[in-house]
């Protein structure tokens, strides 16, 4: 299902310019929820990659700015809007 953009509850928590945090993804595969749509999306990252970086949301084509901090098992994935 998509939602036409922007959703009100969306745009919202777009403009909120929270950071989203996610651990526990599955080897190299996290699912984080969108802070522009709010839709769930997996997402792929290597496990050499550390930082920030951006990323656009398959859903509603929104950048996001995504950090990568901690190795292994204590690895976490944090997205944010990008244009903040």
């Amino acid at each position: 299902m998509t939602r036409p953009w922007p959703s009100p509850d969306g745009a919202a928590a777009c403009r909120s310019g929270g950071w989203l945090a996610y651990d526990g993804g599955v080897g190299d595969s996290f699912t984080v929820t969108c802070p522009c749509c709010g839709e769930e999306v997996e997402i792929y990252i290597e496990t050499d990659v550390r930082g920030t970086f951006i990323q656009d949301c398959e859903v509603c084509c929104r950048p996001w700015q995504v950090r990568v901090t901690g190795a292994g098992a204590d690895r976490q994935v944090d997205v944010a809007p990008a244009d903040e």
